[in-house]
């Protein structure tokens, strides 16, 4: 029922952001988990453990959107011919 209700409650609002924008963040934070569990599986010890998300989330993001400026400046560098 609380699920329900959340989820009526953000329908508008998220129907809003474009879904490319909803991939990309979810992307990140399963990049940004599945790091996180598969180097505590590792036996990594993350200091400040959970609270390590944060920051793990903070550099995934920052090299994500480094990495897509980079693309898209090679795209607008790239001569109609050479794609």
């Amino acid at each position: 029922m609380l699920v329900a209700t959340v989820g009526v409650l953000v329908h508008a609002p998220l129907s809003r952001v474009p879904e490319n924008t909803i991939k990309f963040a979810v992307g990140l934070l399963l990049t940004t988990f599945g790091t996180f569990w598969a180097a505590e599986g590792a036996g990594v010890s993350w200091p400040g453990d959970e609270l390590a998300l944060v920051g793990l989330l903070g550099f995934l993001a920052a090299l994500a959107f480094l990495l897509v400026e980079l693309l898209h400046r090679q795209r607008l560098s790239l001569q109609p011919g050479e794609a």
